[in-house]
């Protein structure tokens, strides 16, 4: 079973710009319970969570009538 979080924090809107609607910073982390997962090559354990955590930024565009995202995310752990 994953759990996903994600914060968000709006840095600048311009709701009638072409180019960048929307830029913010946004924080993740993802968790994920492992199921017969691989062996850790230190231990010699079975691995029984898997996760990650890191910063992003997320860039809202418009061209003509079709609005989409991009985003970047940086993984820190």
């Amino acid at each position: 079973m994953p759990l996903n979080l994600e914060l968000e924090r709006t840095l600048v809107a311009r709701p009638h710009s072409r180019l960048f609607n929307r830029v913010a910073l946004a924080a993740f982390t993802d968790l994920s319970h492992a199921f017969g997962g691989p062996i850790q090559p230190d231990t010699g354990e079975e691995i029984r969570f898997l996760g990650d955590a890191g910063v992003g930024l997320r860039a809202e565009h418009r061209i003509g009538d079709t609005r989409f995202l991009t985003r970047l995310d940086l993984p820190l752990f």
